[in-house]
């Protein structure tokens, strides 16, 4: 199932856990606990094609010219309070572990 293994890859790659639903079904929780971030509420979704994703890739192509370069979408529809940032889960993890490491 492409939606477990996105939640173990997840949990694996921001060094937290996947929440184990299986004991209660009915139980409402995110997908993804990080204990150290207890703030980050992580659900984990799977689809063929996600339309961001069409614009994260044109980012990649357009402007990202070296290997260190990191494509960020920043969204938000009329109306909406806030905005939304997209980033590949692998910088968001290395973010993750820099700060991990600038608490110690």
């Amino acid at each position: 199932m492409k939606w477990k293994r996105l939640e173990r890859t997840t949990a694996t790659k921001l060094g937290g856990y996947r929440f184990p639903r299986w004991l209660d079904f009915r139980q409402s929780a995110p997908d993804v606990v990080v204990d150290d971030f207890p703030e980050l509420v992580i659900d984990a979704k799977s689809r063929k094609r996600w339309a961001h994703h069409t614009y994260m890739e044109a980012i990649q192509d357009k402007y990202c010219k070296s290997r260190d370069d990191v494509p960020m979408l920043v969204t938000k529809h009329d109306g909406q309070r806030g905005e939304y940032v997209t980033i590949p889960l692998d910088y968001f993890a290395k973010m993750l572990n820099t700060i991990r490491e600038t608490r110690q």
